[in-house]
């Protein structure tokens, strides 16, 4: 809300699950400003820009929700509290520009932006090897042309999931039912973004999990050597 607050934005893309404040939330507060709070922002930053700009540039910027639960309903939900569009994660690049090109129709110079690539080719993919237990079609997707960028999604995946992994399996030896569907649903988006299908349902079943009804040990036991096989597979490619 501070930086809405100090500075204008083309397109703003919410994550609906946030701590301290939700998504949500935070859109029904955007679309209530009226002028900036020199309360909440320092004086020191507060220019002449932002003292005259257009209330409306302020209250009415459009919003996308990005939701990993994109649930029968959720996207009536999202467009009644005042959000243009939502889309599920993992999202393709396509997925994306489609939805922004839907809301900036008259803003041709943002439309040129963002444009996509008309090709895809499959000599710059990176892929798997074979029995692989994951899937590079959604993320050579993404990487469309540029397999520097595949690797880089790849190493940030190798960096991030043991840690996740890790806090999963010790929530779990803890009996910690809300710590378990909170770092599944953190999990959840990079497992479908790999594509990692025999742990699509089994990572949901931890999400949804029920304090007090925990029927965990399983999930996260085939979470964890089902991620330590793929760890070993990604780590081989070099």
């Amino acid at each position: 809300m501070e930086i809405v607050r100090k500075q204008p934005f083309d397109l703003i893309l919410m994550d609906i699950q946030m701590p301290e404040m939700d998504g949500i939330t935070a859109t029904k507060m955007i679309r209530a400003l009226n002028i900036p709070e020199k309360s909440v922002i320092d004086k020191s930053v507060i220019t002449k820009k932002i003292r005259t700009m257009n209330v409306k540039d302020k209250s009415s910027i459009p919003i996308i929700a990005l939701t990993a639960n994109a649930l029968k309903g959720d996207g009536q939900r999202y467009l009644n509290i005042g959000m243009n569009g939502y889309i599920s994660k993992p999202y393709t690049e396509e997925k994306l520009f489609t939805v922004i090109n839907n809301i900036i129709k008259t803003n041709d110079k943002l439309r040129l932006k963002i444009k996509p690539a008309n090709k895809t080719p499959e000599d710059d993919h990176i892929t798997e090897p074979k029995e692989s237990l994951y899937d590079m079609t959604m993320i050579n997707t993404i990487g469309k042309d540029d397999p520097a960028f595949v690797k880089k999604l790849l190493a940030i995946f190798l960096d991030t999931m043991p840690v996740d992994l890790d806090n999963l399996v010790k929530a779990g030896e803890e009996k910690n039912t809300p710590r378990i569907v909170k770092v599944a649903h953190k999990m959840k988006s990079n497992i479908d973004l790999l594509g990692i299908y025999s742990l699509k349902y089994t990572i949901r079943k931890l999400e949804g999990l029920i304090p007090d009804n925990d029927d965990s040990e399983v999930h996260i036991e085939k979470v964890k050597n089902t991620l330590n096989e793929v760890f070993l597979q990604l780590r081989s490619l070099g």
